[in-house]
């Protein structure tokens, strides 16, 4: 290793991305201020400070913490983003020394979507805010930097309400010339350049190995797990060392789906995640009794409910369903849930949802009716009632969630008065109910807003099931029943191979894995020959005395479909063959009745839409988007593999899709990237600027007007990356009953080249 670096360099983009932080220093908000605007003008410091000069790692530092080294992987951001339940003020501060051999001026970009302060040796350069809410924005300035070392500093502040993007980024235009140094200690860059070079080295070789391109600098661990999934998909079942002088760690255990290789080196810990998705496959079990199904269904929930004090709350439900209740555990939980529920953070509506269910269906003594009365006195149930606090009303799910609370919450205690309104229980049924009523008619009408949502339909069908059997309206419960019937007859109709997926209006990370959906969830539950997975929200079906799931989901699954229907404010395109499914949004589509939300159009901002989907498996899946994040594990919002930074124009023509991106130079991440699952193909080949993949009898085809290369970050062997702003993807679907063999396919889609615009 000693012709290592001994200093880091900006990427290739000319991002600097190597720092100390300290941060982020996180205070709950406890002001009075009822708005966003008015909480963010009380929190945000307008005070210019001296920059920390004394920054090292492991030196204490501002804020009442410790500097530490930032390994930042793929991504180009300092970043800290998450989601916080409650109001609360964030702040962290980052330093980096910008190495140049002579004096220099260079140009610079900062991109933040917070508030961020920039210095450069001492001297305070810019304040920036980012004006696209929640999203990195831009602004440009220049560095004057001295020869030898110069200190870089930011500070980055923001108001955390739910989701929150939390990140700063230095760009360097022409700076070919620098180098990044930690402050503090030489060696100690020396030592983590050295290490974090290695990691992202780091390549999977089969399914159980990993290879390096030289033998570790340090002792390293490598921790082994079957989950996969999120930042914490390599908490470990087993750990094991890698072999000292070896460029290549193996295991012997069977279904190893994540890794994570861990090292320390000056005392600073430095990760590497990889996932093996083909690991972790969809399993259909042998068909059941419905009756068994459901009760080995129950079983999984109860048991593996827990950790969230909504999903405590739905162990507890489906416990009292199987009969098997634990009369101490599940009052412990409920209690839990309670007081999660009186500090009013955000998703307070879930387990508040699930509470008043297991209280209709006179769950629990008269003790802990009187605690939950309490609570449902308290609560603030609209943004038209007392308080100040992070609860999302507006989104479609949250929506319903809370006016169903209201509704069933003045049902039970008519004659009490509520907190928050001044209402009487009798008057807040009347305003749940005629809110419940219009939310319904508009879905009748128009359609979903997160239309075949892998997270929320599950939710959504919770909030109904509420409607359905405690509505005091029997006209009410049968139209809450009618649109369940419908979240089901779309799951099944976007279904192949078992696993249902399909374009979303909103999605996460969850999307590279169809199978381990909520909406797959849903399905398994009413269908017992779909890929097995389970979703707590299911208990509200379980515990329904009159409901039942709608008959004939089976052959919706396994019938060709063609079709084009309305949700919202999007046009879905549906073409389906028993061995390969394309589906997709139209862009631009606009309906003219303003119903659902602004147009999605070509060019404009994304959020957490997924647009198109193909899939000839049930592991087997691609898809192309704009991240919106730089790297796999942000918690951004879009993400880097699910949401859109940009959206394209996309149309779809039965089996054949187009999707045209023009990126603007104002978004940090000129890349689009396909997910192409080189793992689960039976046969993958590469000719003429396409890549084909057949999977047993089906086929999919994908064409891109760049040159595309393969990428590991986390997925191994499984992103295809195409760099620049201006690209077009085609994708096309067939299977052996329409295309005859797979060489017939590959022929018939090589015949008509897409040619090379946008190149």
């Amino acid at each position: 290793m000693s012709d290592s670096p001994s200093w880091f360099s900006p990427d290739e983009e000319g991002f600097v991305r190597h720092w100390l932080l300290v941060g982020p220093e996180v205070t709950e908000y406890d002001g009075d201020a009822a708005t966003e605007q008015k909480v963010r003008a009380e929190v945000i410091d307008r005070a210019i400070l001296d920059p920390p000069t004394d920054a090292a790692p492991g030196r204490a530092g501002p804020l009442r913490r410790t500097w530490r080294f930032y390994p930042p992987g793929r991504n180009v951001f300092l970043e800290q983003s998450g989601f916080y339940h409650k109001l609360s003020r964030l702040e962290m501060i980052g330093a980096t020394d910008l190495v140049v051999p002579s004096e220099v001026r260079l140009a610079m970009r900062v991109w933040t979507a917070n508030t961020a302060d920039v210095w450069l040796n001492g001297r305070h350069l810019l304040r920036y805010t980012g004006t696209l809410h929640r999203r990195p924005d831009g602004t440009s300035g220049f560095l004057n930097l001295r020869a030898g070392a110069n200190r870089l500093v930011v500070r980055v502040q923001e108001l955390a309400a739910r989701e929150c993007p939390f990140l700063v980024g230095v760009q360097l235009v022409e700076g070919d010339a620098v180098r990044v140094m930690l402050p503090g200690d030489e060696e100690a860059t020396r030592r983590l350049a050295e290490v974090d070079g290695w990691l992202g080295g780091l390549r999977a070789a089969g399914r159980r190995s990993v290879r390096a391109d030289s033998p570790p600098p340090v002792a390293v661990t490598v921790g082994l797990s079957g989950r996969i999934g999120n930042r914490q998909a390599g908490a470990a079942a087993e750990e094991i060392g890698w072999p000292a002088g070896d460029s290549a760690c193996a295991w012997d255990r069977e279904h190893v789906a994540s890794v994570t290789v861990s090292a320390e080196p000056a005392g600073q810990r430095l990760t590497r995640v990889l996932e093996f998705p083909a690991s972790h496959r969809a399993v259909v079990p042998p068909r059941r009794d419905p009756a068994e199904h459901r009760q080995a269904y129950l079983r999984e929930v109860a048991s593996s409910s827990g950790g969230r004090h909504q999903g405590d709350v739905m162990g507890v439900l489906a416990r009292h369903v199987l009969g098997e209740g634990d009369e101490s555990a599940d009052a412990a939980a409920v209690a839990g849930a309670l007081d999660w529920i009186d500090g009013r953070p955000d998703c307070a509506d879930f387990p508040l949802s699930a509470l008043l269910r297991l209280r209709r269906l006179d769950w629990g003594g008269e003790a802990v009716r009187r605690r939950i009365a309490r609570t449902l006195l308290g609560f603030r149930y609209w943004p038209d009632e007392a308080g100040s606090d992070a609860m999302c009303f507006g989104s479609e799910n949250h929506a319903l969630l809370f006016h169903g609370c209201q509704y069933l919450a003045g049902l039970l205690l008519p004659d009490e008065r509520f907190a928050a309104s001044g209402r009487t229980g009798r008057e807040q049924a009347a305003v749940g109910r005629r809110r419940c009523e219009a939310w319904l008619a508009e879905r009748e009408r128009y359609g979903f807003w997160e239309f075949l949502s892998s997270t929320y339909f599950p939710l959504t069908a919770g909030a109904l099931m509420n409607l359905v059997d405690f509505a005091d309206s029997p006209e009410l419960a049968r139209r809450a029943a009618g649109l369940v019937d419908r979240i089901f007859e779309m799951l099944a109709d976007h279904g192949l191979d078992g696993v249902t997926v399909g374009p979303q209006g909103r999605v996460y990370r969850g999307i590279l894995y169809p199978h381990t959906s909520g909406s797959q969830g849903m399905l398994c539950y009413a269908e017992p020959g779909a890929a097995w997975a389970t979703s707590p929200w299911m208990t509200f079906l379980a515990s329904s005395p009159s409901y039942r799931p709608p008959a004939g989901l089976a052959d919706r699954l396994a019938a060709p479909a063609r079709k084009r229907y309305r949700q919202a404010n999007v046009r879905i395109h549906l073409h389906k063959t028993p061995h390969a499914m394309l589906s997709s949004l139209e862009i631009p589509c606009d309906f003219g009745d303003g119903i659902g939300g602004a147009p999605l159009l070509p060019g404009e901002l994304g959020y957490q839409q997924h647009l198109w989907h193909a899939t000839v498996g049930r592991d087997c899946h691609v898809f192309v988007n704009h991240p919106g994040a730089s790297f796999d594990f942000s918690q951004a919002r879009p993400g880097f593999w699910y949401g859109n930074g940009h959206l394209p124009r996309l149309r779809q023509d039965g089996r054949e899709l187009t999707a045209e991106y023009d990126l603007p130079g104002t978004h940090p991440i000129q890349f689009t990237h396909a997910h192409w699952p080189t793992d689960v193909f039976d046969r993958c080949e590469r000719r003429r600027g396409w890549h084909f993949g057949a999977k047993g009898e089906g086929y999919v085809g994908l064409w891109c007007s760049r040159p595309t290369r393969r990428e590991s970050e986390v997925l191994t062997d499984r992103e295809l990356r195409a760099s620049g702003g201006r690209v077009t993807w085609r994708c096309r679907c067939g299977d052996r009953q329409t295309d005859g063999d797979f060489e017939r396919f590959v022929a018939g889609c090589l015949s008509a080249p897409p040619g090379r615009e946008n190149v």
